[in-house]
């Protein structure tokens, strides 16, 4: 369809309807003529969808977008081929206690008792069996305990009596009591051990007419344990200190 048909076909409709419409017709101008046919070829042109060229063409096209897509940034590592990393291995929290230097005289100078008249226990005899230098101790043959390294354990061995007629309640940890031994002119204070049988932590009930066999454990190095029939045992409640007398 070519501009001059488009042209003709408007005028044809604006006179149809100019001569139907009214009984009086009104003349144009040349010049009005060519703005009506101009305007009706692009309003007929506006919506012919065949024609790609000029005014005619009134799509509009959207611009392009390019899609960028946003990448974390990956911090640079820093390049640790052919150097030696050291690792620092946790520390290991050990509650050994230190070894004192302790004179003759001054363990003199403390007051004596019972492990029973140190606690104001009535009831209970804590009888003395023995002391032995151990590598490792084992309580039952299922559970093995073993000192820090270069040290040994000194142990005491107590069996707790109870010759009365009624069972008692033996609370140590209740008393706020540590043990410390005395020997080859060193001293050093009882561990604290989760053994069932651990004087220094034993809660527990002495049933009637019975015993029980508890021990104290106490970390020396091996040369200061050369003659164990110098022990000296000493029971410290806050300040208070006591030589204890061995009984049985």
């Amino acid at each position: 369809m070519n501009k001059k048909k488009l042209i003709f076909y408007a005028l044809c409709l604006v006179f149809s309807f100019i001569l139907t419409g009214c009984s009086q017709v009104t003349e144009l101008s040349s010049d009005q003529e060519d703005m009506i046919a101009a305007y009706c070829a692009k309003t007929v042109a506006k919506f012919n969808k065949k024609k790609v060229q000029g005014v005619i063409n009134l799509r509009r096209e959207e611009p392009e977008t390019e899609e960028v897509s946003e990448e974390p940034e990956v911090p640079e590592t820093p390049d640790t081929e052919g150097t030696e990393v050291e690792l620092e291995a946790p520390e290991e929290d050990l509650e050994t206690a230190t070894e004192e230097t302790v004179s003759e005289e001054d363990l003199a100078n403390l007051p004596s008792a019972t492990i029973s008249e140190a606690l104001q226990l009535t009831g209970l005899t804590f009888v003395f069996k023995n002391a032995a230098e151990v590598g490792y101790y084992s309580m039952g043959g299922y559970y093995d305990l073993s000192p820090a390294e270069g040290n040994d354990f000194l142990v005491l061995t107590f069996d707790v009596r109870n010759d009365t007629g009624s069972d008692i309640v033996l609370n140590i940890p209740s008393t706020m009591a540590k043990f410390k031994v005395s020997v080859g002119g060193t001293s050093n204070t009882a561990d604290n051990t989760i053994l069932l049988n651990d004087m220094s932590n034993f809660s527990g009930t002495i049933a009637a007419g019975s015993s029980e066999e508890l021990v104290l454990l106490f970390q020396f190095k091996p040369e200061y344990l050369t003659d164990l029939s110098t022990i000296r045992l000493q029971l410290v409640q806050g300040d208070a200190q006591t030589n204890i007398v061995f009984e049985g």
